[in-house]
């Protein structure tokens, strides 16, 4: 989204981040809220709706165009927000509930060291796929070439990144409907 943002858009830089800023700003507001209901519902029902929602921003994230509002993307940026709010605080709560309290620091060393790789190694594989998709649609351009010929190939490869992200969101979506 930040290349899509710069490089479609054409918007600066300080733009760019303040658009991304609608992820975290919805995890501040929903965070808490998702919190309050794992407490009240369990976590099955919270994680699975969030993951969904993820998926289903991801997959709007996809249709974006050349033609698309900032709007539109700070929307479905926000809407991905929540979902990774919603399915984080249930998550975590519910991995701390099963453990022994002697060892809730360590668990909750590792669980936030999972959350951190989990987050890199995505965005490692979002950029991977993007990159690859890209060279592959623009006849073997690098994205560092980029250019404003090539916006086609940029929003396809930024489609087809977004669509397979999307299912493998969805594939968690179905493992943490199983979850006990």
């Amino acid at each position: 989204i930040p290349f899509y943002l710069e490089y479609i858009f054409l918007l600066p830089i300080e733009k760019v981040g303040r658009l991304m800023m609608a992820v975290p700003a919805t995890l501040i507001v929903v965070s808490p809220c998702s919190g309050w209901l794992y407490d009240k519902i369990g976590a099955r029902l919270l994680t699975t709706v969030g993951l969904s929602l993820s998926a289903l921003a991801l997959l709007g994230l996809a249709w974006l165009s050349a033609e698309s509002s900032s709007t539109e993307v700070a929307l479905k940026l926000a809407l991905l927000g929540a979902g990774q709010a919603i399915f984080l605080s249930p998550n975590s709560a519910s991995v701390l509930s099963q453990v022994n309290e002697k060892y809730l620091g360590i668990t909750s060393g590792i669980l936030a060291t999972a959350r951190n790789f989990g987050m890199v190694m995505g965005a490692t594989l979002a950029a991977t796929l993007f990159s690859w998709w890209y060279s592959f649609f623009s006849g073997g351009e690098k994205l560092a070439d980029y250019a404003t010929v090539d916006s086609g190939s940029f929003i396809l490869a930024l489609r087809v990144t977004f669509v397979i992200t999307a299912c493998l969101a969805f594939l968690g979506c179905l493992v943490s409907a199983r979850r006990r």
